[in-house]
């Protein structure tokens, strides 16, 4: 090889050199930049999520909403409804946490909805339809499994909760688990009629 070619052969090689760095450099930018854009999608979908609620705050069916969210991936309507939770509205805080339940997240979802009850806006915010969906499940013990697990979280809670938060709550486990009205709430008898509620739950 002549002197000619090996500056030819060397040039050659140095430009393959400099593509492959301005390939590299383009392929990090792009990385760096994708948490900016998931952040950016997931504000878009929130923004999105309340402007169906403010055009018919009112509406009693949940369609619009969940036809929104099953448009979602799955990563993307769990961290929607995990953020969904902080609303102050009952009513976005009920259905976000049903579709974390059915996203198999009872567990975070159970705590907002323990609040609702203690706070009334299963009266002010659902008007009185707290719970209607899980009834109507095509799985009879489905809205059960749910309550009771809303109880417990007040057993352990209890002597967090005001005189008016007590009372709430209260008024609403008697009747479903047939306490005395006018007793004081007990944890160990509240706790023995959840679970003679779980005893005819079938067995898995």
């Amino acid at each position: 090889m002549n002197f000619k070619d090996k500056k030819l052969f060397i040039g050659m090689i140095t430009t393959v050199c400099i593509l492959c760095l301005v390939g590299l450099s383009f392929t990090n930018a792009c990385a760096t930049s994708q948490p900016k854009q998931n952040k950016a999608s997931f504000e878009d979908n929130l923004n999105k999520f309340l402007d169906i609620y403010k055009k018919d705050p009112d509406i009693e069916s949940y369609e619009p909403y969940y036809q929104f969210m099953w448009n979602l991936d799955r990563e993307s309507r769990i961290q929607l409804a995990r953020r969904l939770l902080k609303e102050s509205n009952g009513k976005i805080v009920y259905f976000a946490s049903n579709i974390l339940i059915q996203e198999g997240h009872m567990a975070e979802a159970i705590p907002a909805l323990a609040d609702i009850l203690t706070s009334g806006r299963d009266e002010s915010d659902l008007r009185g339809r707290f719970a209607y969906d899980w009834v109507h499940n095509p799985d009879e013990f489905y809205a059960a499994r749910i309550i009771n697990n809303i109880f417990r979280y007040f057993i352990r809670n209890w002597t967090n909760y005001t005189d008016v938060e007590q009372a709430r709550a209260y008024s609403y486990m008697s009747p479903i688990l047939n306490l005395d009205s006018h007793a004081t709430f007990s944890a160990d008898a509240t706790e023995r009629a959840i679970q003679n509620i779980e005893s005819k739950f079938p067995k898995k």
